[in-house]
């Protein structure tokens, strides 16, 4: 079957090719455990964020808007079977973070709002305008909205973050010191729940979940359950120097967190953060301790932690039947990595996973995916900085990289 190419403005579509049946080579610049392979399914995907692939094997990507670049869908498929995308098409108005698909329609998450699009069984792009989902979202800074749909596509949750650390009185001034209450949990540092079906929906209102910095990481189980990893705040050590923290204490502290966010669930931020130390919610140093000790005290406890500052980025569940049994249901965490892990070695930079025994961890989390280290000037620097994860119906996992613009397929070998 040859491919058949329609061209439509910025819009190209083609026909998928049948597979040739032989597997493309292992590449050798991501390593994966014994018996995986990894290769590169896109090189150029620029500043590529979240990831969402339809029943038919097209890979979409939010593309982040970026210096010059603006941003939108890129949607890649493989027409003749040889592991790589050499079919593209670009669409959207705006970059933005989130993107899912479900059935025949794609929701992807800019900074303000939520669009639909309805696309065809079989094509590639859709042909109509999007609906808008959600608008009037705040444009502050931590802009990233991430999204996730539940089981029957009917309700969909957005990640808002605060524009802030940790909620400080009056940053241009330098003052550190947290705000009590913290007003910007009206508006951001939570989880909002919208109709997935519904148009022109306000942002606002009371959110599903409160106390989560900025969720980028965010997912549902297949039971329906939503799991988000937050980000933890920064410069402990710098910001709040009374609080006593050295250098070496402010790269270790808090841990990066993944908690199951309930209905009407607060996960402490910013009053509260996770100490790897003493295994449990502590006051934040932005807060006088005896004014939030009760409330961290009381505060959800999360089911796993991460390295400080390893900046979770996407979580995915796999749902697949290629990988071995180890890895059934379990949660594979993208870790973008971050430079505030100064001045001990640097924490993320690769693909995390959590074994699970139905919701709940079995174990903890081991190293999936990584890259070398490589000297830029005075650095060392991971070659690798996760920013996206999905399945495809054959169980593959697909790895977006917005440093690199690439995108990795890893597949269990054949024996």
């Amino acid at each position: 079957m040859k491919s058949v190419w329609i061209r439509c403005g910025i819009v190209t579509l083609a026909v998928v090719a049948c597979s040739n049946g032989e597997e493309p080579p292992c590449g050798s610049d991501l390593t994966v455990p014994s018996g995986f392979c990894a290769s590169t399914f896109e090189e150029q995907a620029g500043p590529a964020r979240h990831l969402a692939i339809d029943r038919y094997g097209t890979v979409y990507v939010a593309q982040w808007r970026e210096g010059q670049r603006s941003g939108g869908v890129l949607a890649l498929r493989d027409t003749n079977g040889d592991g790589k995308a050499d079919a593209r098409a670009q669409f959207g108005p705006e970059g933005g973070a989130g993107i899912a698909v479900r059935d025949s329609l794609l929701y992807f998450a800019t900074w303000s709002t939520v669009y639909r699009y309805r696309i065809r069984a079989g094509e590639t792009v859709p042909q109509g305008r999007p609906d808008h989902v959600v608008v009037g979202m705040p444009e502050t800074e931590h802009g990233a909205r991430s999204i996730a749909l539940n089981p029957d596509g009917r309700v969909l949750y957005v990640n808002v973050g605060v524009p802030s650390n940790a909620c400080e009185r009056n940053y241009p001034a330098r003052d550190f010191r947290g705000a009590l209450p913290c007003t910007e949990l009206e508006s951001g540092g939570g989880i909002w729940e919208f109709d997935a079906l519904g148009v022109e929906q306000t942002f606002g209102g009371r959110p599903f979940a409160t106390g989560l910095r900025h969720t980028i990481a965010l997912t549902v189980h297949p039971s329906g359950k939503l799991f988000g990893a937050p980000h933890g705040i920064d410069h402990l050590a710098s910001w709040w120097p009374s609080a006593g923290y050295s250098r070496e204490d402010a790269a270790a502290i808090p841990s990066e967190t993944l908690f199951e966010i309930r209905e009407g669930g607060d996960y402490g931020f910013p009053y509260c953060m996770h100490d790897p130390r003493a295994r449990r919610m502590i006051p934040a140093p932005a807060y006088e301790r005896n004014a939030v000790a009760d409330r961290c005290a009381r505060a959800t406890e999360p089911i796993a932690v991460f390295q400080a500052h390893a900046a979770p980025l996407a979580l995915q569940f796999y749902a697949g039947s290629l990988f071995p049994k180890e890895y059934a249901g379990g949660l594979f965490v993208a870790l973008h990595g971050s430079i505030f892990h100064d001045p001990l070695p640097r924490a993320g930079y690769d693909v995390t996973f959590v074994p699970f025994d139905g919701d709940r961890p079995s174990g903890p989390p081991v190293v999936f995916a990584s890259a070398a280290t490589t000297a830029i000037g005075g650095f060392q620097w991971r070659a690798i900085r996760p920013s996206g994860l999905a399945i495809d119906s054959s169980g593959a996992l697909y790895i977006s990289d917005d440093n690199n613009g690439r995108i990795w397929r890893v597949w269990r070998r054949t024996p």
